[in-house]
């Protein structure tokens, strides 16, 4: 009988605890906050290594675990103010940053590479005023034809997802080069076949572009299909890659 009272009382004790702090927690945050097992931890430990070494009865420990769990308040209000200050100086940077982007982007003009407006296409939201902003500046761009084909064959495909978007036309240097890069993509060494299948994946507006622009791209999309079937056999319960590689051997 004493031994179950005993561990009644230390369960009842670990559980008044718990009480406490998330108590201490919601009254000071206004949040139900689970991080203060720290508390429970001490708590439990100064009841019974205060009856190991002090040889103290149950009734007398189970205040003594109190004693930390006392000064919890103040060091909540010292942690959430160190949380505060660090927030505010995030919020300080990205602010900044937000203000360097802008006037970066105002220095660009028709006369700016592609490549100087995809850094602000590809780093920038597509629901921010500022991507649609860029996009336009990029269409507007004197070289962005001869600029988008020297890009694809310097491989940098990924940094034309959104050549779909562009207003270039479809001559047979832009097919050509970008056949190359595609193929280049859907063929990399890269062992990550998933991460490779979702590169591919973005590309498919882009080769839905060329399609429909009558741009033979013989090698590339037969790649593409057999890469994408690499990439749905390492991912058998998906049948996601499965049905994009349908859909891009119907375009074919």
């Amino acid at each position: 009988m004493l031994e179950v009272l005993f561990i009644g009382l230390s369960l009842g004790s670990i559980l008044l605890l718990v009480a406490l702090g998330l108590a201490i927690t919601y009254g000071a945050m206004g949040v139900i906050n689970m991080a203060h097992g720290e508390m429970v931890m001490v708590g439990a430990y100064v009841t019974v290594l205060s009856g190991i070494w002090l040889g103290t009865n149950i009734f007398v420990a189970i205040p003594l675990a109190f004693i930390d769990p006392a000064g919890y308040p103040v060091r909540l209000a010292q942690h959430q103010a160190f949380m505060n200050a660090v927030f505010a100086k995030r919020d300080a940077q990205a602010q900044d940053a937000a203000l360097q982007w802008e006037a970066g982007i105002k220095k660009l003009g028709r006369d700016s590479s592609l490549a100087s407006w995809l850094e602000y296409v590809n780093g920038s939201v597509d629901t921010e005023p500022l991507h649609q902003q860029a996009l336009d500046g990029a269409r507007s761009a004197n070289s962005r034809q001869a600029d988008a084909v020297e890009l694809l064959n310097n491989g940098q495909i990924q940094k034309l997802e959104v050549l779909w978007q562009l207003d270039l036309a479809v001559t047979p240097d832009l097919c050509a080069a970008y056949d190359k890069a595609l193929t280049q993509l859907a063929t990399t060494d890269d062992p990550y076949e998933t991460e490779v299948g979702e590169q591919l994946e973005r590309q498919l507006p882009n080769i839905k572009f060329f399609v429909a622009g009558h741009c033979n791209l013989p090698s590339s999309l037969g790649a593409t299909a057999t890469r994408l079937g690499k990439v749905a056999e390492v991912n058998p319960g998906d049948q996601h890659w499965a049905q994009l590689r349908a859909t891009l051997t119907n375009l074919h």
